[in-house]
């Protein structure tokens, strides 16, 4: 899925993934996470930037879908790197 991030926050990135539907993704869950230790998710991750991501979980109860950046590793075809815009 691709997706447009529409707020960060200390923990993460709220992602619009369509015209209702939104769904988070924790920092540690971005590519770009651990290439500077003690950065904040701001300096990675901004509003407006387009994802492409894949869901870890939907959460019925809740409304919550649970988003990744990095390519679940079972997958079929190949690996594309994430391309960021």
């Amino acid at each position: 899925l691709w997706g447009e991030i529409r707020r960060v926050t200390d923990y993460g990135a709220y992602i619009e993934l369509g015209a209702v539907v939104r769904g988070f993704m924790h920092f540690m869950d971005h590519p770009l996470f651990g290439e500077v230790k003690g950065a904040h998710p701001k300096e990675f991750m901004r509003v407006g930037d387009r994802v492409r991501v894949w869901v870890l979980d939907v959460d019925v109860t809740q409304k919550r879908i649970k988003l990744t950046a990095n390519r679940p590793s079972g997958l079929p075809g190949p690996r594309r790197e994430v391309k960021w815009i």
